[in-house]
């Protein structure tokens, strides 16, 4: 989920990490970003927070065709709690170490530990159980910015998300984002970075919960924007295995010049959760068919929490 083009140009164009490869190859199967992503859905962050107590592990891996490897990322999420309705009532905290995949600017070891690091952190501003609606802000993809010859494109992208769900028809997400980062570090192939867009979101569970699709897209061209669906599998009540298609809104080459517009994510998430028994479940964004409370993708869970 992160490309370079600055990572994705570069990694993704030059950059799902350059940005959009390696945000979109970090990501949700998403996402679902820097993986030390934030709770997602496919790739970008969802209104889904991580329970008190809870941390989140996945690893996410983005590929062209499941062949060649653009990105491979692995993060933790930790719940802050103290999981109650109003401002400040869920917060998460989350890092993500960007390992490698030819969507670097240097596949090789030439990026050094601290590079590769990518914070994350979303807190709730509103939450309504009742009306299934909640609003939420946070950041992802923050990291050291480094050269563009040595560098895992960061986009450092701040955002502001609301959720509302319906019964028998799922939940749908609108927000707007923006990278923080220069352009040149979040450009796509032809140099365009439109570093603020406004983000859409969709997710919906079926098959008693074992099921559950995901869609989420920004607008605009940059190594970042894309659209992209995905499916995901709960194996257990802490465990998801994810599948996604990444097709950003624009051409994005690796670090060879290869075009690789269009990936394939594979990702795993487990939830370890370490909450006193007497304490208040993990509450998820009020969702009409959302997952059973304790399923990673269920509100207030991880769902893929991607290297977003």
């Amino acid at each position: 989920m992160f490309n370079s083009s600055s990572c994705i140009r570069r990694v993704v164009g030059s950059s799902k990490v350059g940005p959009a490869l390696v945000l979109g190859a970090i990501l949700s199967l998403a996402a679902k970003e820097a993986d030390a992503i934030p709770s997602t859905l496919t790739f970008y962050p969802s209104t889904d927070i991580l329970g008190q107590g809870s941390f989140h592990f996945n690893a996410s891996d983005y590929s062209k065709a499941l062949k060649k490897t653009t990105f491979t990322s692995g993060g933790l999420t930790y719940g802050l709690g103290p999981d109650k309705d109003g401002i400040f009532g869920r917060t998460e905290l989350g890092v993500d170490y960007i390992s490698g995949g030819s969507a670097l600017a240097d596949p090789g070891n030439g990026i050094g530990f601290g590079k590769r690091l990518w914070f994350n952190a979303k807190t709730q501003l509103y939450n309504n159980a009742k009306q299934s609606s909640r609003l939420v802000a946070g950041f992802w993809g923050t990291g050291a910015r480094g050269s563009l010859t040595e560098t895992t494109f960061p986009p450092n992208a701040f955002y502001l998300l609301g959720s509302k769900s319906f019964a028998n028809y799922g939940r749908f997400h609108l927000g707007v984002a923006h990278m923080a980062q220069k352009g040149g570090f979040v450009a796509d192939a032809s140099g365009r970075a439109n570093r603020t867009t406004a983000q859409f979101g969709y997710d919906k569970t079926f098959a008693k919960g074992k099921l559950q699709f995901t869609l989420d897209a920004w607008t605009g061209k940059s190594a970042y924007s894309m659209i992209a669906p995905g499916l995901l599998y709960n194996i257990n009540d802490k465990s998801d295995v994810q599948v996604g298609y990444l097709r950003y809104n624009s051409t994005i080459v690796d670090s060879s010049g290869n075009n690789v517009r269009n990936q394939i994510y594979m990702g795993f998430d487990y939830t370890f959760d370490f909450k006193k028994p007497a304490a208040t479940p993990a509450a998820t964004a009020p969702a009409g068919n959302a997952a059973p409370p304790s399923a990673p993708n269920a509100p207030d869970t991880v769902p893929h929490v991607g290297t977003q």
